[in-house]
């Protein structure tokens, strides 16, 4: 965490998705958010060699990726993950993804306080959330 973030600093909160996912027993590449299986090896990121690597479940604990507005608010602080589940074992199973979203038109820019911790330059531009939300949409998916 940043010391000096306070919650008031983020753009007005717009809405919440949770969506439940059930994964038939083939490989079958996605994108969510959470590995919230010990038993199976599902998970993976791409690293910066753009290398999908896994990642591995640690007991008690829980994944969390990192969006893109999470690395413009934290001026590339924390970057933003690509990521994708495969479920390759021989059973079904589910997964439950979060998401928390800015209005679709807040500006997402860089918080003073990431913009100091990370060397007093601003490294990302602002954006308005819902024109980033088409373009990645367009650009990432079949239409």
């Amino acid at each position: 965490m940043v010391d000096g973030f306070t919650f008031s600093q983020l753009p007005a909160s717009g809405f919440h998705l949770v969506y439940v996912f059930y994964y038939i027993a083939v490989l079958n590449p996605t994108a969510l958010t959470f590995n919230d299986s010990l038993s199976k090896q599902v998970m993976q990121v791409r690293n910066r060699s753009c290398e999908w690597i896994s990642a591995h479940p640690v007991p008690g604990t829980f994944v969390c990726n990192i969006g893109d507005m999470l690395k413009i608010l934290s001026n590339g602080l924390y970057d933003s993950t690509l990521h994708r589940v495969i479920n390759t074992s021989p059973t079904y199973r589910f997964c439950v993804a979060y998401f928390y979203e800015p209005n679709y038109d807040a500006a997402v820019e860089p918080l003073e306080v990431c913009v100091q911790k990370s060397g007093g330059t601003r490294k990302l531009e602002k954006a308005v959330y819902g024109e980033h939300l088409v373009s990645k949409v367009q650009t990432n998916f079949v239409m």
